[in-house]
């Protein structure tokens, strides 16, 4: 080997050394880049599919709910000091999605709600609705963030709300007709689906 030969190889074999710490260098920064990418996505990610909101009326104790995919968590609150409830006609509370829709897109129908109506009863009736499921947002309690809530009331046996296709109600609810004691859709988005299955006796 010529000595400008070895020269060359020499030459080489440092770019070659530069090269590899260059290259894992970029290799590191390319990791480092995916796995802020995949943090700043992980929120979207979690609310690819909507949360599933259950309420069951139950017959002879308080309602039970279920909540599955509520990504930062939810609460369930009777909240009978608010005035949500009255507990000598009705129970109920009202479900809290935390962090979820605080910005206050959904409000449906007309920031009113929904009225299952008792199948035992004639129709039209005006005093026939035995369950009232709305939605609103957290901006005056417990927790005022904004939050989505699904509130919901349910009428003890012997007592009634009003019907909202006879008789008109302050806030104009929807009739969702009558019950039929197995799950039914109150409300379904992209955001959330609500259930409702009534179990008292009427």
């Amino acid at each position: 080997m010529t000595a400008k030969q070895e020269t060359k190889l020499a030459v080489h074999n440092r770019h070659s050394e530069a090269r590899g710490p260059m290259l894992g260098e970029v290799r590191r920064t390319i990791a480092s880049g995916f796995f802020v990418l995949l943090l700043l996505l992980l929120p979207c990610s979690l609310m690819a599919s909507p949360i599933v909101v259950m309420i069951s009326d139950l017959a002879n104790s308080p309602p039970e709910v279920e909540v599955n995919g509520a990504p930062y968590g939810w609460n369930f609150c009777t909240c009978a000091d608010l005035g949500i409830i009255d507990p000598a006609n009705e129970d109920g509370g009202v479900i809290t999605l935390f962090g979820v829709d605080t910005y206050g897109s959904i409000n449906e129908p007309g920031e009113c709600g929904w009225r299952f109506l008792d199948p035992k009863l004639p129709q039209p009736n005006c005093p026939s609705a035995v369950d009232i499921v709305w939605i609103q947002h957290d901006y005056s309690g417990p927790f005022y963030n904004g939050d989505l809530q699904i509130a919901f009331n349910s009428a003890l046996p012997g007592h009634y709300y009003r019907n909202p296709a006879v008789c008109p109600t302050g806030c104009p609810d929807v009739s969702l007709g009558p019950l039929t004691y197995k799950w039914q859709v109150v409300y379904a988005d992209a955001t959330v689906v609500v259930l409702f299955k009534a179990q008292k006796s009427r």
